[in-house]
């Protein structure tokens, strides 16, 4: 896997032509090793991605085991105090950090190493799939998000005005919005990215998804980019006001995403229930289905909401616990 997520990126083309090929031997491979999965997927017989059985999100918290060999790292789904969250065990972590880093260069590209955080502290939250993330992209990172406390503000701010060269600052959404209420405008030297990740619908409060879009290149004077993953996936999704508008993500080359109908499971045009095909999940569950509805043209997804009365769900949400965000 290292070496075909290597070459697609690089070549994206060779990727697509190879991705059905490489999706069904890892199927195989992976019905061969997980039992929960193969009990799962019993009956079918898929002769394209499409049809490999898609695992809801849900099932992640049922405590089955979907890790083909003994478990060397978990990652959880977002929230602290809102029932079982979602667990995603892998082997290792050396495929998810390749597929990472390599789809971010390719959408982000020259995007600076010193990290400033505001998402979760892999030191405090080893289980955070989105601390392990950015922790990785960064040769530096000074992390000011606690997850109890939420956001340090002051320590934040202090850091921002004291950069003098190119920075990545990585946020949820929630604390984002948090941190631009906390402080001053600035303009943060030319280079710098800022990333804002999480989705913006909380338990308790909505955020305006366009609104602190706009925000972040007035208030802090530099482009923003936003992310789309998830813990039960490997790969993430690029997008941002750069790529066609909020809401609008490009996928990587070893990742099949297509929409199916709600209600009937099949595959539809036009909005429909997002499901993930993505092969950097080579040893847990290729195929995943969301509670997240888009339209989806080739590589590229458009977010077009959650599912009516489906759970909240995202990492803004740990921000939101700790309550860094108060309406």
């Amino acid at each position: 896997m290292l070496v075909y997520i290597t070459r697609a990126a690089a070549e994206p083309a060779w990727g697509l032509a190879q991705r059905e090929e490489m999706g069904l031997r890892i199927h195989a491979f992976q019905r061969a090793q997980i039992p929960d999965l193969n009990a799962f997927c019993t009956g079918a017989e898929p002769q394209g991605l499409v049809e490999v059985p898609s695992v809801p999100v849900g099932l992640f918290k049922e405590g089955l085991n979907f890790c083909a060999g003994p478990s060397g790292r978990v990652f959880r789904t977002s929230g602290t105090t809102q029932g079982r969250r979602g667990e995603h065990h892998m082997p290792d972590t050396q495929v998810y950090e390749l597929a990472a880093r390599l789809w971010w260069q390719a959408c982000v590209p020259d995007c600076p190493e010193r990290v400033i955080s505001l998402v979760p502290n892999p030191a405090q939250a080893p289980d955070s799939s989105l601390g392990h993330m950015v922790h990785d992209f960064g040769s530096t990172t000074l992390s000011y998000f606690d997850m109890e406390r939420g956001v340090d503000h002051e320590g934040a701010w202090q850091a921002l005005l004291a950069v003098q060269r190119p920075v990545f600052v990585a946020a949820t959404a929630f604390s984002m919005a948090s941190l631009l209420e906390q402080g001053p405008s600035l303009s943060l030297p030319s280079g710098s990215v800022c990333m804002v990740t999480g989705g913006f619908k909380g338990r308790k409060v909505s955020l305006s998804s366009k609104d602190l879009l706009e925000q972040i290149p007035e208030r802090l004077g530099t482009p923003v980019v936003e992310e789309y993953g998830m813990s039960e996936l490997s790969s993430q999704l690029w997008g941002g006001p750069d790529f066609g508008g909020a809401g609008r993500f490009h996928a990587p080359p070893w990742m099949k995403v297509y929409t199916v109908d709600p209600v009937s499971g099949m595959p539809c045009e036009g909005t429909g229930l997002l499901r993930f095909v993505d092969l950097a999940n080579w040893a847990s569950c290729l195929s995943i289905e969301t509670q997240d509805l888009g339209v989806v043209d080739g590589q590229w997804v458009t977010l077009k909401g959650r599912l009516q009365a489906s759970p909240h769900r995202g990492c803004s949400l740990s921000a939101e616990e700790a309550g860094v965000w108060r309406p």
